[in-house]
Order: structure tokens, then C-alpha cells, then sequence
């Protein structure tokens, strides 16, 4: 019972609701630009193929070559294209027998396959009525999987935009984890954090890049304002191939449990993966686009995936064990926000309904929402090791005053400052407190010293630089309010039944030697200090 509470936390159920409402208003502006396309231009159907009619949309090219023709309509305007995208098919496209467009691509790193194009062929009037022919095939060896779809007929500037806008929303998202990454990978070597927090956030950024990079390159945006289908492709399968292990790297650092076998499957498979694509593209000449080739990389991406699983499982199952107490609230969010998106873009892809260029519209959010926990997760860890390192390196623990490393910074920044008083302050017979009462009463001694003197002087501008020493500095102030507030700290100490020697100087101007006037103070400090013992009748040695 408490689980199930424990999913209907404000959290998780606002994470679902921004990842469904992300991911179906980028599903509504696609499915909008598309279904306006099609009222306003659409010429994807009633096309003969054999003596029998076709849609475009539907039709899916093979290893022979498909003669496609259709008449043009019967009013062509001036400015008018014939734009489409192809996916993986190479063609010729003729009006009346006559060539007016042709189109292949060389074989690239990943093999015959290119992914989507977009192309728009001019038309005249004078080519109205006219028949217009494709010939088209596959570019895939294996013959399948080649297509035309979203074939229109009017102004190509308005087409391509219609499609940009249908991706600019996913493509955003898209690059900002992008961003995310490259802001993570500069604050990775631009901070001084423990190097475990380095491995962290390396691993994070690079997984960032990466599926970021995948992610956008999916959308179809870059090929639409671009023209680097190549490119394009040679880098989609790139990052298609390295998503997994940056993303394990990154989840096995941030674990307890480190048990090594959840390493050696992921590096293992990966390297064994990697030699088989190497192997079957550059030796065998395999496609990596082929239905082989798909089948293994969605293999090992599925074992990998249950091999994170486990090994978070495990890791959670062990700090509970071991009452390894961490907030991982925003890893929980997280991990939930891409379970939720992978489930719904499974349903959307396995039945059929897909509308939108790419796969992985929810997941899209999901992963975002996924590193903008993480990014903050690194913040704050950050910022907790950053208050730690100021805490135990710049303050005073008993006090929480600067320390003596705290007081060289602040001497550093104000040495241009003039004038200003400088004192020296020294706790009268803690010794003997200490010996007599203990050193937890010789504790609240040195405290409300320090509370009384930071009163006066000002929390900032007050150094415990020893057991029982302070140094004090105070700007903005003229000689006499000086000599004021050295007064008012001795009677603020006397009401409470503390006492302190303070010996104080004012400096003028830059004349005056650093160690010169320090000294002044001390010996002004150890003259009052005198005074003390011989009045009270104590041994100076307590």
C-alpha cells in the first residue's frame, strides 16, 4: 500500500502529466501541419502503378524497378513544385518521357540506406495535363523498405515550412538536452569537485550529447533546413550505437552497490557488438539498416537495458541493507518520466497509429525530463560539496566565523581600502576555564565572545584565527567610532561576565607598514592583557 502511495506522490503525478501534455501537443501540431498539407496540397493518391491504383502513402518500393505515373493537374501555377520526401529510394522522375529529375546517393559509412530526403521539382504551366512518372526502387540491396510519402503539389517554401513547424517543437526539446550536456561537460572541468563527481557528470554530459544529438537527428529538422542526408546518417548511427553505454557508465557511477558483473556485461557486450558491425559493414558489406542488423542492435539495447534494471534494483535493495541514507528523489522522477514515455511510444509504434517522422515523440520528453533531474541532481551535489569545502575550509566550526584562510582571502580583496581599523582580540584566563570547568564551558566562553564581538563589528568582519584569538576589522568608520565600538564590545563582554583584551589601531592611508601595524595592536592587546592578571591577581601562564 505504502508503494502504490508512493507513485501517487505530487512528483510523479505532475511529471506524467508534463510528459503527456508535451508529447501530445507535439503529436497535435504534427498531426495539424500534416492534415493541412493534405487539405491545401495534397497529390498522393489515385496513382498507377501496373494498371492499379495507389496511394503514395502507402506504397513501398523494392528491389525492381516501380514505373508510378499520374496526370498533372489541370491548372499549374507559377512557382508551383512537386514536393515530397523519399525514404531509402532512388528514382527518376519524367513529364512526358522527358528527365526532369534524378536521384541516388553514393553508399555511405552505414551502407546504401540514407534515411528521409526532401525534394521539390519546379513545374511551369505549359505542364499542366501532362503525365508525370516516377521510376522508382529501393536503395537497399535487400530490396525493401524504400517509400515516397507526403507528396504535394504548390509553393515549396510553404511545404518545407509546414514540415519544420510540425518538428520545431521536438527538435527544441531535442537539442536542449544537447545543451545540457555541453553546460555539464564545461562545469565537469571548470570545477574543482571530488573526482567521483567528475566520473558523474562526464559520463552524464557525454550520454547528454549523445541522445540529444540521436534525438534531434530523428526529428527530420536538421534534413529539412539542411542538406546533409550523409551526414546526417553516418551520425544518426553513430550515436544510435553509443547511446546505451554512456547512459550505463553514468548509472553505475551514481550506484553503491558497485558490483563489477553489471560492468563487465554492458563493456563486454558492447565491445562484442561493436566488432560485429564492423565486421558484417566493412567485410561482409552488410547495410546497417538491414532487418539482421536492426534486430541485433534492439537485442542489445534490450539486454542492456534489463541489465540497468537490475543492477538498479540491486543497488537499491543494498542501500537499504546497509541504511545507506540519499536523497533520490530526483533520480526516481527521473528514471520514472523515461519508463513512462519508452511504454507509450511502444503502444503508439507497435499499434500502428504512428503520425509524426521518428519514433520516439514521448520519449523524447522523457529523456528530457530525465537529464534536467540529473543536471539538477549534479547542482546539487555541487553545491553541497562547494558549502562543505567553504564550511570546513573558510570558516571556523565552534564560531562560525572566518577562519585564518578566510582571513588572508579577505585581507587580499580589501588591501586597497582606506582607512580602517584593525584590532586584536584575546580571551582573558580561557586556561584557566578550561582546567577549572572544562573545556565544553571554555567552548561557550569562546563563543559568546565571538557573538558579542560579531554585534559590534560585524559578522564578516571578524576572524578567529586561534583558540582563544580574534582579529577584527572595521571600515567606514572614522577614528572615534572606531574607539566606540572597541568601548561598546568590552562592555557588551563585562555585562555578560566575559573578558577580553582588544587592542586596536586606525589606519590612515597606504603609508602605513602592514606588519607595523599589526604589531601596534598586538602590543596594545598584550599591554591591556597585563593589566588584566596583574588587577585580578591570576598567574599569567593561566
Amino acid at each position: 500500500m505504502n508503494r502504490i502511495k508512493s507513485y501517487l506522490k505530487p512528483n510523479y503525478i505532475f511529471t506524467s502529466l508534463f510528459i503527456a501534455f508535451i508529447g501530445i501537443l507535439m503529436l497535435f501540431i504534427n498531426v495539424y501541419e500534416e492534415q493541412k498539407r493534405e487539405l491545401e496540397s495534397d497529390y498522393s493518391t489515385e496513382w498507377s502503378l501496373n494498371g492499379n491504383l495507389i496511394d503514395l502513402d502507402s506504397y513501398s518500393s523494392n528491389k525492381n524497378i516501380d514505373s508510378i505515373s499520374k496526370r498533372l493537374p489541370e491548372k499549374i501555377h507559377y512557382n508551383d513544385c512537386l514536393c515530397f520526401a523519399s525514404l531509402n529510394s532512388f528514382f527518376d522522375v519524367y513529364i512526358d518521357e522527358e528527365l526532369v529529375y534524378s536521384y541516388i546517393q553514393p553508399e555511405n559509412y552505414t551502407g546504401n540506406g540514407y534515411g528521409t530526403a526532401y525534394h521539390s521539382i519546379n513545374l511551369s504551366p505549359d505542364q499542366a495535363q501532362k503525365t508525370i512518372k516516377f521510376e522508382v526502387y529501393s536503395a537497399f540491396s535487400s530490396g525493401t523498405g524504400g517509400r515516397l510519402r507526403m507528396i504535394s503539389i504548390g509553393n515549396s517554401r510553404n511545404y518545407f515550412a509546414r514540415l519544420a513547424r510540425g518538428q520545431i517543437l521536438p527538435f527544441i526539446i531535442s537539442t536542449s538536452i544537447v545543451i545540457i550536456g555541453i553546460i555539464l561537460l564545461i562545469f565537469c572541468f571548470i570545477t574543482t569537485t571530488k573526482l567521483i563527481h567528475k566520473v558523474n557528470t562526464l559520463a552524464l554530459a557525454l550520454a547528454a550529447i549523445v541522445i540529444g544529438t540521436l534525438l534531434a537527428l530523428d526529428t527530420g529538422f536538421l534534413r529539412l533546413t539542411t542538406d546533409s542526408i550523409i551526414f546526417s546518417r553516418n551520425l544518426y548511427y553513430i550515436c544510435m550505437h553509443l547511446d546505451i553505454i554512456f547512459l550505463f557508465l553514468f548509472l553505475y557511477s551514481i550506484t553503491k552497490e558497485r558490483n563489477k558483473i553489471y560492468l563487465i556485461f554492458t563493456c563486454s557486450s558492447t565491445i562484442m557488438y561493436f566488432l560485429y558491425v564492423l565486421i558484417s559493414r566493412f567485410i561482409f558489406n552488410i547495410d546497417m539498416a538491414s532487418k539482421r542488423s536492426l534486430h541485433l542492435y534492439f537485442a542489445y539495447l534490450f539486454l542492456n537495458i534489463i541489465n540497468i534494471n537490475i543492477m538498479l534494483i540491486k543497488d537499491r535493495k543494498y542501500r537499504n541493507i546497509k541504511k545507506i541514507e540519499r536523497d533520490m528523489g530526483l533520480f526516481y522522477i527521473g528514471n520514472y518520466s523515461l519508463v513512462i514515455s519508452f511504454l507509450i511510444d511502444s503502444v503508439i509504434y507497435l499499434s500502428g497509429i504512428r503520425k509524426v517522422s521518428g519514433y520516439v515523440t514521448f520519449s523524447r520528453v522523457g529523456f528530457y525530463a530525465f537529464f534536467l533531474c540529473m543536471a539538477a541532481e549534479v547542482a546539487r551535489l555541487w553545491a553541497h560539496e562547494y558549502n562543505s569545502l567553504w564550511k570546513y575550509g573558510y570558516v571556523d566550526e565552534l564560531t562560525v566565523l572566518g577562519n585564518r584562510r578566510a582571513l588572508i582571502k579577505f585581507e587580499k580583496k580589501n588591501k586597497d581600502i582606506y582607512p580602517f581599523g584593525y584590532a586584536m582580540c584575546d580571551i582573558n584566563s580561557l586556561k584557566n576555564i578550561n582546567d577549572t570547568y572544562g573545556h565544553d564551558k571554555g567552548d561557550e566562553l569562546i563563543k559568546g565572545v565571538a557573538q558579542k564581538l560579531s554585534e559590534v563589528f560585524g559578522h564578516h568582519n571578524v576572524f578567529r584565527v586561534g583558540g582563544d584569538e580574534f582579529i577584527i576589522y572595521s571600515f567606514n568608520t572614522t577614528i572615534d567610532e572606531f574607539n566606540v565600538k572597541i568601548e561598546k564590545a568590552k562592555s557588551l563582554l563585562s555585562e555578560k561576565e566575559m573578558s577580553a583584551s582588544i587592542g586596536g589601531v586606525y589606519v590612515n592611508d597606504s603609508s602605513c607598514d602592514i606588519d607595523q601595524y599589526k604589531k601596534s595592536a598586538e602590543e596594545i592587546m598584550y599591554d591591556e592583557k597585563s593589566k588584566y592578571y596583574i588587577a585580578n591577581n591570576i598567574d599569567r601562564r593561566r
